[in-house]
């Protein structure tokens, strides 16, 4: 998205968008800020040679 749109960035919530009033608290409250840090060998070391699966939600 990023080359599309610059100031793209990851939603924290899976039901609000950050337009909507309910966003912040729901971010405040919902645990990702426990995945805002990156931790690549730490994810290979759990994935252990394994390729994962991946499925996106989107609307149409």
């Amino acid at each position: 998205v990023k080359p599309l749109k610059e100031d793209a960035a990851p939603l924290d919530s899976q039901f609000f968008i950050p337009a909507q009033e309910p966003y912040k608290a729901s971010v405040a409250e919902n645990g990702s800020s426990e995945y805002a840090e990156v931790d690549i060998e730490g994810a290979r070391q759990l994935l252990d040679g394994r390729t994962p699966e991946v499925r996106i939600m989107y609307n149409k």
